[in-house]
């Protein structure tokens, strides 16, 4: 017995351990973005299904193994079309990654060249950064998305074109509560405030704290559909928290704010 063990050892290759890898790496991944969502809750419903008909087909109970089988012959359809959002969000996480990696080759290929670029962005943080410290003293709710997409659909079906120069005045002037456009997010892309008072899509993530509000709900949502980075300032206590990959985060503090802000506009 120990001898066929030790043979089986034998026969494994460097590409199996390589391949069990990956797929532990792959469900992960999944687990994160289901962790936590209705979703998930489905997800378990359809591998018990599998279970079942896997069991029924070996005792060959023909009747139960016939009714089963169409929803396992179509299995991998059905699952795209239940976890559409999901998908997408596993697919953007994918890629987010790759771009790190992408990014971090070429800072050492041209570093000299990213670090002149780097202190534009610092400028930029700087003033993202006032407009919030400002924000929290005054108790004033703010919603502010960071992307690199231009042409996503949700900021240019809704809200104000704007195209402006990134300004800590500016971003008070929208979020002031008489403001007309205070409501919704505003969007920066490529280095600019692209547009305001965007209505985002809301997360149904069961995982969300109840005493959070709309805007952290609307954060959570964006950063589900997309790669953005979604800022909020709560108009109750002032706190700050950002959303990335369908997770809140809390804030502490300024040093904190404005590390996740550089390294947003460096995703």
């Amino acid at each position: 017995m120990n001898i066929q063990f030790l043979i089986s050892l034998s026969d494994i290759r460097i590409l199996d351990i390589v391949d069990i890898l990956i797929v532990v790496v792959l469900i992960w991944q999944i687990y994160k973005v289901l962790k936590g969502t209705i979703a998930f809750n489905i997800f378990i419903g359809v591998m018990l299904l599998y279970g079942v008909w896997f069991v029924v087909s070996h005792l060959e109970m023909r009747l139960l193994t016939f009714v089963l089988g169409p929803f396992v012959g179509f299995g991998v359809l059905i699952l795209i079309i239940i976890f559409q959002p999901e998908v997408r969000q596993f697919l953007l996480l994918l890629g987010n990654n790759t771009l790190k990696n992408r990014f971090t080759f070429l800072e050492k290929l041209w570093g000299d060249q990213i670090a002149m670029d780097d202190s534009v962005i610092m400028r930029h943080v700087d003033e993202i950064l006032f407009a919030m410290q400002y924000f929290r003293q005054t108790q004033t709710g703010a919603l502010i998305v960071i992307s690199h997409n231009e042409s996503t659909p949700i900021w240019n079906n809704s809200g104000q074109r704007l195209n402006a120069d990134i300004s800590s005045q500016l971003l008070k002037a929208i979020f002031q509560k008489d403001s007309p456009i205070h409501d919704g997010a505003a969007i920066i892309v490529n280095n600019k405030i692209h547009s305001v008072s965007v209505i985002l899509p809301v997360t149904d993530s069961q995982s969300i704290d109840v005493d959070l509000g709309l805007r952290h709900r609307a954060a959570v949502g964006i950063s589900e559909k997309t790669n953005a980075i979604a800022f909020v300032v709560s108009e109750e206590n002032g706190d700050w928290s950002y959303a990335k990959e369908g997770r809140i985060h809390k804030i502490n503090s300024e040093s904190d704010l404005k590390k996740t802000l550089r390294q947003s506009f460096l995703e």
